[in-house]
């Protein structure tokens, strides 16, 4: 049966050479098109790989943060839904299956699904946490601004769905785990103080996002114990990030702790040393 409607797959990269491939084979059958935009000059293989599986590809100037670039790709867009998603995750093979189906339900406006961690050594998924990530949306509903970390969000209805959206586990050093954290921080860190205004948005006002800006930017260490807390117990017990013991300890200390420590350090150090 014919469908009347569109999906596009939106992808913001850098020097994904290595997990691209199995990211765009999981789509290229269920969208009508696929939109990329590299972050920056590309310095390995990944947009003569993307150029296997679409022409719609652009390069942007280096950004650092891949939110900056999402505005621009949504507009580019011309889907009815958008699947956001990036060159470490792939479709299921359930997901890949209802996707269609799914965005044929008139009554939800997008879906968050099972964002689980995906071993490429064995192909066997670790132990599932309650983990979920928005990333399908009604194009008409959705609204975003670009800010690090920043989720998609819709004016419509939300639905969570246990179909896997399969993230690739990669594993690191400490070392160059706190070298890619410390600067992304220190770039969260930056975004969060610009004037809002300034930043690049898809479908929202910017006046609108004054009235969420986080408390503890007004005292990033007095708020930090209480930010450390919020994210461990979210990890814990809505998470369930311990049910893989060995990848959620890690995890909860590098993401709960040492990122937390990095951002609003960077925070205090930007707010109180500013030129």
């Amino acid at each position: 049966m014919l469908k009347n409607f569109k999906i596009s797959a939106c992808l913001v990269v850098r020097n994904e050479e290595k997990n691209i491939r199995k990211c765009l084979d999981s789509i290229k059958t269920v969208v009508a098109e696929i939109i990329i935009v590299h972050d920056g000059p590309c310095q390995d293989k990944t947009i003569e790989i993307s150029q296997e599986y679409t022409d719609l590809i652009f390069i942007r100037e280096y950004a650092g943060i891949c939110e900056l670039h999402y505005p621009f790709v949504f507009q580019k867009a011309s889907g009815d839904w958008i699947l956001k998603i990036d060159a470490d995750e792939f479709l299921s093979v359930n997901l890949k299956k209802e996707l269609m189906n799914l965005a044929d339900q008139n009554k939800v406006d997008a879906y968050a699904f099972l964002w689980v961690w995906y071993n490429s050594l064995n192909q066997r998924y670790f132990r599932k946490e309650n983990r979920y990530k928005t990333c399908f949306l009604r194009k008409e509903k959705m609204y975003f601004l670009g800010l690090p970390h920043n989720p998609l969000l819709t004016k419509g209805s939300l639905k969570k769905n246990n179909l896997i959206l399969g993230h690739v586990y990669r594993k690191q050093s400490f070392r160059i785990w706190f070298k890619n954290n410390y600067r992304w921080a220190k770039i969260h860190a930056e975004y969060l103080l610009k004037d809002f205004n300034e930043l690049p948005a898809y479908q929202t006002q910017r006046e609108d996002w004054l009235k969420k800006r986080p408390v503890y930017l007004k005292a990033p260490l007095f708020f930090l114990p209480l930010k450390i807390f919020k994210t461990i117990f979210e990890r814990i017990f809505k998470e369930h990030i311990l049910k893989n013991p060995t990848i959620g300890l890690q995890k909860l200390i590098l993401d709960g702790v040492f990122y937390q420590f990095f951002l609003c350090w960077n925070l205090w150090k930007l707010k109180h040393f500013k030129k």
